[in-house]
């Protein structure tokens, strides 16, 4: 039987001396999803030694590569109310982050960051040089720890180091992304001491606009986390007992996997909503069973897991985690492997930062991106089996059944970005965009390319202009 794992994205990051328990070769992990909500959240710490089933947690965001400064800009929702602000950036020092995510690694979990999510918004990068030089800028930000360089103090997690990084570019096209990833990649074997991952997450429309040219075969990924919800080919769209899918579109995420990924083991993992709250498309716990039973009924080997978004939607959700968990198959015995990590064959230079002399103190923006499911750490830790790096490059160069909230569809007809609406947690439909009420004003998000929004009822999604007519 095949193995997944368990993805949760919550808000931080990291892990000190402990080799972390994801194993991109397997199909039975989970893994929670970025956590952003400003209200009822938890603290990684708390999730990590209460969510046994969850393999992964994704803190989420770095929001900005290019900030006050020069340097990145990050929101940590309220877990960021334990932070100080890093004189002259949008950065922020967060010693309780660093502690927690220490302990999660001590627990086996796997800790990545996010860079992106829903109000990310430069579209890449001006050239080359400036791509490389913002990889090696988040590299000795979050990852190694080298006291010599110039970004060590501005690092928000201090000693404390992530095992990997996301890559939530959303509705928009990235340029240069293809030599930020591949240089990103190149720098993991400058630390042999722990395994580190590279993740993208795309909506499942495909193509995916933002991501194409880095899932063009030009980037090694060890998992694709595909948001199936928010969209027309997302779980809600899943026909139990239909052979053929009209719109639930696994099957052309696993042909991407078998035919044009560089990795050929990449991983997919089946993004879903941890509850009504954490966008549009939730579906049930017992639905995604029998879409993970679908999956395995076509022996599509690509299958890596669920990842859920996020934790503050889906550990309230009773029950929702445990029996996401069940449905995935036993996770693999532990083993130990050696490989060996070939030598990147570029030289990257480290840009020396000029932080501004002004101090300002940044208001995290809520963002409606999707939830990454929350993962519940698993209480066997094991060893994971690492995926071979591959070898350094230099480039030169996503329905049957009706989604549904909670919450009442709001009366104004076309609502304005910024704008007061009336009730936290109402999604409207306008135009290409949709927007969710977030602490009494409306925050919006860009449907796919070539896909416009669809009110169906107190819920929205993202389908073709010939499904349905436009709203404002």
């Amino acid at each position: 039987m095949m193995n997944s794992i368990l993805y949760i994205c919550a808000f931080l990051t990291a892990f000190k001396g402990v080799q972390a328990g994801f194993d991109p070769n397997s199909n039975s992990q989970n893994s929670f999803g970025k956590l952003e909500e400003e209200g009822g959240q938890k603290s990684l710490g708390f999730y990590c030694k209460n969510a046994p089933e969850v393999d992964v947690f994704i803190i989420s965001f770095v929001t900005k590569i290019f900030g006050r400064g020069g340097f990145p800009e990050v929101n940590f929702a309220n877990a960021g109310n334990n932070c100080t602000t890093i004189p002259g950036t949008g950065l922020l020092k967060c010693p309780q982050i660093a502690e927690d995510i220490t302990a999660c690694q001590n627990l086996g979990k796997t800790i990545l960051i996010s860079i992106g999510g829903g109000t990310y918004k430069e579209g890449g990068f001006p050239d080359e040089g400036t791509a490389r030089d913002s990889a090696v800028q988040l590299w000795e930000l979050f990852g190694s720890v080298r006291t010599i360089s110039p970004f060590y103090k501005y690092r928000p997690f201090g000693d404390a180091v992530v095992n990997g990084f996301d890559l939530d570019f959303e509705n928009q096209v990235m340029k240069n992304a293809v030599v930020f990833a591949n240089t990103m990649r190149n720098l993991f074997p400058e630390d042999p001491s722990r395994q580190y991952f590279l993740t993208v997450a795309p909506q499942c429309p495909y193509p995916d606009l933002a991501n194409n040219e880095m899932l063009d075969g030009a980037v090694w990924f060890d998992a694709v986390l595909v948001q199936f919800y928010n969209n027309y080919c997302g779980v809600n769209a899943f026909v139990p007992g239909a052979p053929q899918q009209p719109n639930f579109n696994f099957d052309t995420w696993n042909t991407w996997a078998d035919n044009i990924s560089l990795n050929p083991n990449v991983k997919i993992i089946l993004g879903v909503l941890g509850n009504f709250g954490a966008g549009s498309g939730y579906v049930t716990a017992s639905i995604i069973g029998a879409i993970i039973q679908y999956i395995f009924d076509f022996r599509w080997t690509s299958f890596g897991g669920v990842m859920i978004w996020d934790a503050s939607q889906g550990f309230p959700n009773p029950g929702f985690i445990s029996e996401v968990r069940s449905s995935l198959p036993p996770k693999p015995t532990p083993t130990t492997t050696t490989t060996s990590t070939p030598t990147p064959s570029t030289t990257t230079t480290t840009p020396t930062p000029t932080p501004s002399t002004t101090t300002t103190t940044p208001t995290p923006t809520p963002s409606t991106t999707t939830t990454t499911p929350t993962p519940t750490p698993s209480t066997t830790t094991t060893t994971p089996t690492p995926t071979p790096t591959p070898p350094a490059t230099t480039t030169t160069s996503k329905e049957s059944t009706t989604t549904t909230t909670t919450s009442t569809a709001p009366s104004i007809t076309c609502p304005v970005p910024g704008g007061p609406c009336p009730t936290d947690g109402v999604y409207a439909c306008a135009g290409n965009r949709f927007g969710v009420c977030n602490h009494g004003q409306w925050v919006f998000e860009s449907c796919p390319p070539g896909l416009i929004c669809v009110q169906a009822g107190s819920g929205v999604y993202c389908d073709h202009p010939s499904a349905a007519k436009p709203v404002c």
